[in-house]
């Protein structure tokens, strides 16, 4: 069973894209960018995350939501 998505916040959910093999780019605001491996940006919102978001997040970094859970 996978975890619940809800509040994860900015700082854990970079760590783990960054595990990932993202790099973090200037953002802008309160936003931070990671670059990943796949070429796509993922602006993280600062805070707790939405759900909806979140699981975007992930599937555009191409991992599945086990993998972003076991890099949390």
């Amino acid at each position: 069973m996978v975890p619940s998505l809800r509040n994860v916040q900015q700082e854990p959910a970079v760590r783990a894209f960054i595990k990932a093999g993202g790099q973090e780019r200037q953002g802008k605001g309160s936003h931070r960018v990671i670059k990943m491996p796949n070429g796509r940006n993922l602006s993280v919102p600062s805070g707790v995350i939405k759900i909806g978001l979140l699981k975007h997040l992930v599937k555009m970094a191409e991992i599945t939501e086990e993998e972003f859970f076991s890099l949390l």
